[in-house]
């Protein structure tokens, strides 16, 4: 990271204080290229977070309410702020290389985000990546599993980058990680409470 910060104060000082016009004297900018080359860019730190839900449905319902768009939606009212599903599939399950884009109102401000499911192995798994959205990276695993009593075990994790490339760190760790696992609590509460009463029959095909 040394190098890096080394080579955009080096061609800062290049900009200010360079004699000769730009096309002449390109010692500098090449310097800067080398030095991003050696150093890269900072580090991305990633979040990770897990939640086990337990469930008294079976798995096969738990696995679909947790893929079905509706569900979703309903379990991300928070706050009086709203998400919307508006581009891709915008109803009913989703399925393996399927996208939906979210909108969603967080802090006042309205922020849209294209996932993808890129695995599933029904009605064990699967995984939703981000393909477009705040984040630098974000993946959400989810796992599901009949324990010897018959609860379903549902299991999440929720692994992202902060969006804010130097402040990242800092911001993952003092807010963020607290923001998103609330969010994801209150999902995975919803999935519980649609899977344990009939409100389930609203939301999968009979």
């Amino acid at each position: 990271m040394a190098w890096y910060y080394s080579g955009v104060f080096l061609t800062c000082f290049w900009f200010k204080h360079r004699t000769q016009p730009v096309t002449v004297s390109i010692g500098f900018p090449l310097l800067f290229v080398v030095l991003l080359r050696l150093g890269g860019r900072p580090k991305q730190y990633m979040v990770k977070l897990k939640e086990i839900t337990l469930i008294h449905a079976p798995v096969e319902r738990c696995f679909d309410l947790a893929r079905s768009v509706e569900v979703h939606l309903e379990g991300n009212i928070h706050w009086s702020e709203q998400a919307l599903a508006t581009g891709g599939i915008t109803s009913g399950l989703l399925g393996l290389d399927q996208r939906v884009r979210w909108r969603a109102r967080h802090f006042g401000l309205w922020h849209a985000l294209t996932s993808e499911i890129t695995e599933m192995q029904p009605p064990a798994y699967f995984q939703d990546k981000m393909i477009d959205g705040p984040f630098r990276s974000l993946i959400h695993n989810h796992k599901f599993q009949t324990l010897p009593n018959g609860v379903t075990s549902m299991k999440d994790t929720l692994i992202f980058a902060a969006p804010v490339p130097l402040l990242g760190r800092v911001a993952e760790i003092t807010f963020l990680k607290r923001y998103m696992q609330t969010l994801l609590r209150e999902r995975n509460a919803a999935i519980k409470r649609i899977a344990e009463s009939n409100d389930w029959l609203r939301f999968l095909p009979s």
